[in-house]
């Protein structure tokens, strides 16, 4: 079994891995997620590009009309169509993470042909 002293020299090593893997958690967050019944590969595009831009995101289809792109500054939501399993794959990118439940709210609604949700909160001002 190993053991480890814990000098004065790694705990402020320890202190400081804390704090940095803390940042680095908190600057982005990933959203993956899934919906059912999206109709035809067509339907599942529309809708999908449907969300993405409810979810205030510029939607692009790709060249192969498998997938919506939506861009946001740095953030970006991807909605892979997969009809021939009736599904549409979401993948949420943000750099904050602060809204990433209401835009996944936001393109499932959509596809569940619901009206867009209210909008997040502001975040405070400092």
């Amino acid at each position: 079994m190993l053991t480890l002293k814990m000098t004065p020299r790694i705990q402020l090593g320890a202190v400081i891995l804390g704090i940095v893997l803390t940042q680095v958690a908190s600057a982005a967050t990933v959203t993956t997620a899934w919906t059912a019944g999206v109709g035809t590969q067509d339907d599942c595009l529309a809708l999908g590009t449907e969300g993405v831009g409810r979810a205030g995101f510029r939607p692009n289809v790709s060249r192969d009309r498998q997938t919506v792109f939506g861009w946001r500054g740095e953030d970006s939501i991807v909605v892979r169509c997969i009809a021939d399993r009736d599904l549409a794959v979401i993948f949420i990118y943000t750099r904050q993470g602060r809204d990433n439940d209401w835009l996944l709210k936001t393109v499932q609604d959509a596809y569940r042909r619901l009206p867009p949700p209210p909008p997040p909160p502001l975040p405070p001002r400092p």
